[in-house]
This record gives structure tokens, sequence and C-alpha cells, in this order.
């Protein structure tokens, strides 16, 4: 790993950490300005939620009532305890600390020294890395959701126009443009161009665009047991950020691409996606 990112520790620090968010708020006159909101750390809001405990789930200073037992909190905090307590375990060989937060950052620091030792795999690295970002996402999807923008590509169709000619009268000089005609009496059509004279195309459809790592274009909603579209962007407008500080994620296989590189990864993808579709004249 770079000396310079760790993107397991960014992402350690995501569950245990307190985090600050700006956000653009008006005042009386209707002017707007940037205000920080100070967030607990992940996992903290996730435990406080199982017990009703006090505070703003979305991390503010701000005092709230007391929440009522919330069982899909529960479920989920005991699923990312039980795992990291598994890998904890399995790899310090001691007891878990009584603060799931500090089980984490001690996990952290063993499994990073092995990883710089050059004794643990690429692919289980990555592999660990997208669990960790899994679990942040799913706290925050449940505390503050994200807008989510469903990912398409477009089949796109060459536009046609029956073929003319120009015709001119000998005798009167007049001229006049006729539509020519096949064998069987019907328009033969040819590409309509612009000024350019390069062919007009136009989208005739979108359809889902197919996740690059498991292959599904839709997934299924947990809640509802609906069919929805595998692929979506996610993103909040939080200050000055918009969706292009949003991140990837597939509905199906859970995989997260982050903002940056990762989001150009999943858009390169879905380009090349399109562009293969396009030259087949339909994709499916």
């Amino acid at each position: 790993m770079s000396g310079q990112a760790d993107p397991l520790l960014d992402a350690v620090d995501r569950l245990t950490r307190p985090r600050s968010s700006w956000v653009l708020q008006a005042n009386e006159a209707g002017i707007q300005c940037r205000s920080e909101v100070k967030h607990d750390p992940l996992l903290q809001q996730l435990r406080e939620a199982v017990v009703g405990g006090i505070g703003s789930h979305a991390g503010s200073s701000a005092g709230h009532e007391r929440l009522p037992f919330d069982a899909g909190a529960l479920k989920l905090y005991s699923e990312i305890e039980d795992a990291l307590t598994v890998m904890f375990v399995e790899l310090v060989q001691e007891p878990v600390y009584l603060e799931l937060e500090r089980t984490a950052r001690q996990w952290y620091l063993a499994y990073s020294n092995k990883v710089r030792a050059g004794q643990v795999p690429d692919s289980d690295v990555a592999d660990t890395l997208n669990q960790l970002e899994r679990w942040a996402h799913q706290i925050e999807g449940k505390f503050d959701p994200p807008q989510k923008l469903e990912l398409t590509v477009a089949v796109r169709e060459t536009v046609m126009k029956p073929k003319t000619r120009r015709r001119v009268d000998k005798e009167t000089g007049e001229s006049w443009r006729e539509t020519v005609l096949d064998d069987h009496g019907q328009p033969i059509m040819v590409p309509k161009v612009d000024r350019n004279n390069k062919p007009i195309v136009r989208i005739v459809r979108r359809q889902p665009a197919t996740c690059p790592r498991c292959g599904e274009n839709f997934a299924f909603d947990p809640s509802t047991g609906d069919k929805i579209l595998a692929l979506v962007v996610e993103y909040r407008e939080e200050g000055q950020s918009t969706i292009d500080h949003g991140s990837g994620f597939c509905r199906s296989c859970e995989h997260i691409w982050k903002a940056g590189t990762g989001m150009r990864e999943l858009a390169w993808a879905i380009e090349q996606e399109e562009e293969a579709l396009n030259a087949l004249g339909d994709g499916r």
C-alpha cells in the first residue's frame, strides 16, 4: 500500500472516527452560507439507534429525543460485530475489546502490518476494503439516505429520410424533387445528415446498464421485493458537493465505486457497454 494513501484506514476511519460535513443554509434574509455539521462515528450512531440513545443520528451536535428500539439497526450492528469479532480473533488471537470501534482499529493495525509485509493477497485486500465500505454505506444509507440516480445505456439509431432526386422539365425549365422508389414502389431510405455531412443519430430508448462486476442489470428491493435497476450513482448535497462527488453502487452484488478513480472506472465500463451495444445496431 502507498504511504500517501491508505484506503483501508480511510474505510476504518469512516466507521470509527467523528467527521464533519458542510451544508448550505439560508438565513432570514435569504442569504446562503455554509455551516459545519459534526457527525458521531458511524458505529456509534448505529449502536445508539439500537438502544435508543440520545443524540442526532445525522451526527448533529443538537440534542434530540430518545429514539425507540430499532430492530433494523440491531440486525446490522450484530452482523458487523460478529464479522469484526471473527476477523480480529483470527488475526490477533486475542479477545475483542468492549468497544467495537477499538476492536476495528486494533484489527486494522494488525492487518495493515501483514499487508505491508506482503502476507495478504491483493484480492483479499480488495474484498476486505469493499466489505468495510459496504458497512459504512449501509449505516450512512440508514441515517442519511443519499439521492440516487439509476444508470442506463442509450440505444441509438440513425435518423433516416426518403431519398430524393432533382428533376427538371426540359420544356419549361421548372425543377422539383421527387422521392426515389425501389422496385416495389416503396421509398428508398437514406441517412439524414447534418451541415457537416455526418449522419444524425437519436436515442430511441434507454435500458439498464450492466454491472461490470457481477454482470447483472437488475436487483430486487429487499424491502418490497420489487425489481429495480442494479447500478446507481448515490450522492448527497453537502455544501458545494454535487453528483461529481458521488459513488457508484450495485444493488445486486453491493460493490462500491468511490468518487474519483472508482467513478471513472465505472463510467468507462458503461461507455464501453454503450459503444458495443450500438455497434451491433441493438444490444439485447
